[in-house]
C-alpha cells in the first residue's frame, strides 16, 4: 500500500512539473514574442537619429550586375547566304552596383523622402576580360534609320540606302560591351538621324545611345519610415510628389 501511495504521488509529481513546464514555455513564447515586435518596433524605424539610418542610406552589403553578349562569328553568311547565325557566348561582364540615398528629408507625417542615383564599377576580377572586348551584333542605329524612314518617299529610301553603303554600314556591326553598355556618343548613322530629324523640325533628344547612364535616377520616392505603424515601414506614400497608387488589373 505504501508503495502505492509513493508511485502516485511521483506520477502526480511529474504531471504537476509537466504542466508547469509547458505552461512556461507557451508564457515564454508571448513574452519573447512581444520583446522582439518592441525590438522591432524600436529598432527598425528610420529617423535622424535611429542607428540604422547609416545602413539605409549607403547598404554595406555589396550588389552585382553580370552581362552576356552573343557574339555572331558569321555575319558575311547571314546577310549575303541567309545562313543562320552562329553565336558564341561571352561572359560574364561584372558591375559592382552603387545605389546610395541622397536628399534624404524627413517630415511630420512619419515618411521620408530620398534620390537613390545609380552607379555601376566595372570589376574586372570577377570579369571574363575587359569591357572594351569586342563582340559582332545587330547594328540597332542601322535598323533605327531603317524604321524611321521606312514611310518616307522612296528618293529619301535610296538616299539612305546609298548613305549607308558609302560609311560602310552593315546589318551586323562590331561593339565594345562598353558601347552597348555605356552609349554610342559619335556614331555615323546615330549623327545622320539628328541632321535628317534637325531638317525635319523634329526634336529629338538622342545624344547617344546606351542601357545605363552613371549618376541617373528615377525620381524622388517618399516612403513610410515605420514610426507611428510598423507595417507601413518602406511603403510607398508618393513618387515625384504625386501620391502613390496601386492598381490591380483583372
Amino acid at each position: 500500500m505504501v508503495c502505492g501511495c509513493k508511485a502516485t504521488t511521483k506520477l502526480g509529481i511529474a504531471t504537476t512539473c509537466g504542466v508547469l513546464f509547458v505552461s512556461l514555455g507557451v508564457a515564454l513564447i508571448f513574452i519573447f514574442k512581444e520583446l522582439i515586435h518592441n525590438q522591432i518596433k524600436e529598432k527598425i524605424p528610420i529617423t535622424p537619429t535611429s542607428d540604422t539610418l547609416k545602413a539605409w542610406k549607403n547598404p554595406p552589403a555589396d550588389i552585382y550586375l553580370q552581362f552576356w553578349v552573343f557574339d555572331v562569328k558569321n555575319p558575311y553568311e547571314v546577310v549575303h547566304y541567309g545562313e543562320p547565325p552562329v553565336v558564341v557566348e561571352k561572359g560574364p561582364y561584372t558591375y559592382r552596383e552603387e545605389m546610395p540615398k541622397i536628399k534624404v528629408h524627413f517630415y511630420d507625417n512619419h515618411t521620408v523622402s530620398f534620390q537613390q542615383p545609380k552607379t555601376l564599377i566595372f570589376d574586372r576580377s570577377r570579369s571574363v576580360g575587359s569591357d572594351k572586348d569586342n563582340f559582332t551584333s545587330i547594328n540597332i542605329l542601322y535598323l533605327t534609320a531603317a524604321s524611321f524612314f521606312r514611310f518616307e518617299y522612296s528618293i529619301l529610301q535610296k538616299f539612305l540606302n546609298d548613305f549607308l553603303e558609302l560609311f560602310k554600314e552593315s546589318l551586323y556591326t562590331q561593339y565594345t560591351v562598353h558601347d552597348i553598355l555605356w552609349g554610342l556618343k559619335h556614331d555615323t548613322i546615330l549623327e545622320f538621324i539628328h541632321s535628317f530629324a534637325a531638317q525635319h523640325n523634329i526634336s529629338l533628344n538622342l545624344t547617344d545611345f546606351g542601357l545605363f547612364t552613371n549618376g541617373s535616377t528615377d525620381g524622388t520616392y517618399t516612403i513610410f519610415n515605420g514610426q507611428g505603424n510598423i507595417n507601413n515601414f518602406n511603403i510607398i506614400n508618393k513618387w515625384d510628389g504625386v501620391r502613390y497608387k496601386l492598381y490591380c488589373n483583372f
